[in-house]
C-alpha cells in the first residue's frame, strides 16, 4: 500500500471510531452504569444505586416499585409474591394482600413474631375498617355470613374483654370468666373494677354480683328511704314507684309514703302470708303470736274461730 494511500485510510478509520462512539456514547454509559450497579458479595446481589428501583416502569416513585401486574388470584396474578408458588405464598396486587397455599385459601398472619405485648395499628389516622363486607359504616363493621365476632380461646376458662375507654373517670368493660359473661365499669383512679352485671352460662343475671344464685339476682343495693336507695324500683321516682331492698316493700310517691296493693286486681282473691309457723305484727316487729296487732281494730264483719276468743289479760 502506497504511503499515501496508508495515511488516509488510517483517517477514515479514526473518523468512523470517533462518530461510532459518539453516536453509542450514551447507551454504553447506560450499559456500563447499569452493570455496575448491581454486584454481588458470596451468594448475594444488591443494588448500590441511591435513587429508585422500577419494576415494570421506568418511573418508579419509590425506593422499590412494582407496576403493570394483574389482580391477584388464589392460583396466580398480583405484582409481588413471596414463596413457592405451588406450596405456602403470599401474593399482593394493588390493593390486597393474601396469603394462599398451592391455590387455595390460607390463613394470613400480622405480628406474629416477637413479644405479645406488640402492638399492630390500623388506620390511626381515621377511616373505617369492614370484616365479611365492602363497604363499612363504623370504625369497625362485621358483616353477616357466619359468626360475627369471637373472643377468647375455647381451650382456656377465662375469654377475652370488650374495652370502652372515655375521658371520664371510668370505663365500660365486657368480658367473659368461669362461663359467666361480666359487664363492669372500671376507675381509672385506681384500676379497680366493679361489676355491675352478669349472665351465667345457665341462664341466671346478677346485678352487682357475677356468682348469680337466682334467675334475677340483685345485690349490693342499700336500705330503702322514701327519696333513695333500695335494691328494685318499680315506677316513676319522682311519682309512684315500690322500692323494695334485702328486707322491705314499700310503696311511695315522690318522696312521701303511698298506699301499698295486695291482690288488688280482680275479686275472691286470697292472699298468703307466712303459710308456715310464722308471725304477723301489726305495729310491732317482735310479734309473739301468729297475728298480733299494737293498736286498735276496726271490723266491719264478723269474727269467726274455730277455738276460743279472749279479749283482755288471757294469763
Amino acid at each position: 500500500m502506497k504511503k499515501k494511500d496508508a495515511i488516509f485510510f488510517t483517517s477514515f478509520i479514526t473518523v468512523l471510531t470517533f462518530v461510532l462512539l459518539s453516536f453509542l456514547e450514551t447507551p454504553v454509559n447506560k450499559v456500563l452504569a447499569e452493570a455496575t450497579s448491581w454486584l454481588n458479595t458470596g451468594n448475594h446481589m444488591y443494588s448500590n444505586v441511591s435513587g429508585y428501583v422500577g419494576i415494570g416502569t421506568t418511573a418508579p416513585g419509590v425506593k422499590l416499585h412494582v407496576y403493570s401486574g394483574t389482580p391477584a388470584t388464589l392460583s396466580s396474578g398480583g405484582y409481588l409474591m413471596i414463596g413457592n408458588q405451588a406450596s405456602s405464598n403470599l401474593i399482593i396486587d394493588n390493593n390486597e394482600i393474601s396469603a394462599r397455599n398451592n391455590g387455595v385459601h390460607s390463613d394470613l398472619y400480622l405480628q406474629a413474631l416477637g413479644s405479645t405485648t406488640s402492638d399492630t395499628i390500623i388506620n390511626p389516622n381515621g377511616g373505617l375498617v369492614g370484616i365479611r363486607t365492602n363497604d363499612p359504616l363504623t370504625t369497625l363493621h362485621l358483616g353477616t355470613g357466619g359468626p360475627t365476632l369471637r373472643l377468647g380461646d375455647a381451650s382456656v376458662a377465662d375469654g377475652g374483654q370488650i374495652e370502652w375507654r372515655t375521658t371520664s373517670a371510668r370505663h365500660w368493660n365486657i368480658d367473659q370468666n368461669n362461663d359467666t359473661l361480666r359487664f363492669f365499669t372500671e376507675n381509672t383512679s385506681d384500676g379497680v373494677g366493679v361489676v355491675r352485671m352478669a349472665i351465667s352460662e345457665n341462664g341466671k343475671l346478677g346485678l352487682g354480683i357475677d356468682t348469680p344464685g337466682t334467675t334475677l339476682h340483685v345485690y349490693n343495693g342499700s336500705p330503702a328511704t322514701l327519696t333513695g336507695g333500695g335494691y328494685i324500683m318499680v315506677g316513676d321516682q319522682g311519682a309512684a314507684n315500690i322500692i323494695i331492698d334485702n328486707n322491705e316493700i314499700s310503696a311511695r310517691n315522690n318522696g312521701s309514703y303511698s298506699d301499698l296493693y295486695l291482690q288488688a286486681l280482680g275479686t275472691n282473691r286470697n292472699t298468703i302470708i307466712n303459710p308456715g309457723n310464722g308471725k304477723i305484727g301489726l305495729g310491732t316487729t317482735d310479734p309473739d303470736e301468729k297475728l298480733e296487732v299494737n293498736g286498735n281494730i276496726k271490723l266491719n264483719g264478723n269474727i269467726v274461730s274455730d277455738g276460743n276468743i279472749c279479749i283482755g289479760n288471757c294469763n
